[in-house]
């Protein structure tokens, strides 16, 4: 009786075996499904921060392009720029609107005079100008930071 008693003893414990494996597993799975879904986490973030790397990188290199464009004029820009200073930047702005093919890269240029007459690009000439007096030069950007209008106020 004794061994029939170690028998039956025997697959109890089989039982048991399988029944800790089944139990531990079902302790395990949501550890591996949380690391699963941890390691996803931090492959889309990994991603986001590749794709903002990009972005700026982008940003940069139309940076570099509209400070290239921009620092043709900048030289002319100011309070109390000469008459042969603003000739330049004219004969500059009227080169560069002539091979430019972007239509809304041209630039726009408004020259005001004392006594009250305006110019523009297209009607400037440089008998307008007089050797004798100042010119404050400004300039406005468009939303892409190029330089997009130049002002040129008699003094």
């Amino acid at each position: 009786m004794n061994n029939n008693q170690n028998n039956q003893q025997q697959p109890k414990k089989k039982k048991s075996v399988g029944v800790i494996v089944l139990i531990v597993f079902a302790c395990l799975l949501p550890i591996i499904i949380l690391v699963a879904v941890m390691l996803m986490s931090l492959g889309v973030l990994l991603f986001n921060q590749s794709q903002d790397i990009v972005t700026v990188q982008t940003l940069t290199f139309d940076q570099i392009a509209s400070d290239t464009y921009n620092s043709q004029f900048d030289a002319y820009l100011g309070e109390s720029i000469s008459k042969s200073s603003v000739s330049f930047l004219m004969d500059r702005v009227i080169q560069i609107n002539g091979y430019e093919t972007n239509t809304q890269r041209k630039m726009k240029v408004e020259i005001l005079l004392k006594d009250g007459k305006t110019y523009s690009e297209s009607s400037y000439n440089k008998s307008i100008l007089n050797s004798m007096n100042k010119y404050d030069v400004s300039a406005e950007y468009g939303y892409d930071g190029y330089m997009s209008k130049i002002t040129i106020v008699e003094k």
